[in-house]
């Protein structure tokens, strides 16, 4: 479902010419519970986007 959602962001940004870079791009997974790390792709045809376990934005450090 979220792939799916992803895709679709991905087609809007290809209408409106303001394409994702895919090596900018992370995931992250904050929860609770142990998860299984999940791969996401922005296009079909691309690698998959990189999976972080933490981010700095602005000065505020999130981490899982």
């Amino acid at each position: 479902m979220l792939q799916q959602d992803i895709f679709s962001m991905s087609k809007w940004s290809d209408k409106w010419l303001l394409r994702f870079h895919p090596d900018k791009c992370k995931t992250m997974t904050i929860s609770n519970k142990k998860l299984a790390e999940r791969t996401y792709k922005l296009r079909p045809e691309l690698k998959p986007i990189e999976i972080s376990n933490a981010e700095k934005d602005i000065g505020v450090t999130i981490d899982d």
